[in-house]
C-alpha cells in the first residue's frame, strides 16, 4: 500500500494517505490510500464499513486538496449522518483519529509574454508551488536561461 502511495506521488497522481494516529492499539499505524474516484488500497484492520467511512472522509479532504485530521466516532456516524456500524453497534470501540495527507498535482500557471515582468511573475508562481509555463512566439526570449523556474 505504501508503495502504491509513493508511486502515485512520483507520477503526479492525486491521492490521500489516511493513517490511524489515535485509537485502539491494534489499529495504530494502519493506513489506506484513497484515489479521487473513491477507490482505495489497504485497510485499517477493522471492518469493511470502517474502511469505507475512512475512505469517504479522506476523499473529502483530497477533493479539497487539504491535509488534516479526521475523527471517526465509535459508531462510525459522521457529524451529518445517522449511520452506524454493522448491526447498529460500535465497529471501532472508542473511535479513532485519522491523519489524512493529500497529495495533488500543483496548479498550473501559464504566463504569456517573455518580458521582464514575466520573470518576476514566474519566480513568484514557482515559490507559491505552481507548475509554471512561459509562452512567447519569439523563441529567443522564452529560453531556459531567462526563465529557469518555468517548464
Amino acid at each position: 500500500m505504501l508503495r502504491a502511495a509513493l508511486t502515485a506521488v512520483l507520477r503526479g497522481e492525486p491521492g490521500a494517505l489516511a493513517r490511524v494516529v489515535d485509537g485502539p492499539a491494534e489499529l495504530l499505524g494502519k493506513s489506506l490510500l484513497v484515489r479521487p474516484d473513491g477507490s482505495y488500497v489497504g485497510g485499517l484492520g477493522g471492518t469493511a464499513e470502517l474502511d469505507r467511512t475512512a475512505a469517504g472522509a479522506a476523499g473529502a479532504l483530497l477533493e479539497a486538496g487539504r491535509t488534516g485530521t479526521v475523527a471517526v466516532p465509535a459508531d462510525g456516524a459522521g457529524p451529518d449522518s445517522s449511520r452506524t456500524g454493522p448491526g447498529g453497534g460500535a465497529y471501532c470501540p472508542g473511535g479513532l483519529t485519522l491523519l489524512v495527507e493529500s497529495s495533488v498535482p500543483p496548479p498550473r500557471m501559464i504566463v504569456f509574454g517573455a518580458i521582464d515582468f514575466a520573470a518576476a511573475l514566474v519566480r513568484t508562481g514557482k515559490f507559491l508551488g505552481y507548475h509554471v509555463t512561459v509562452c512567447d512566439a519569439r523563441p529567443v526570449f522564452a529560453t531556459r536561461a531567462r526563465f529557469p523556474e518555468s517548464l
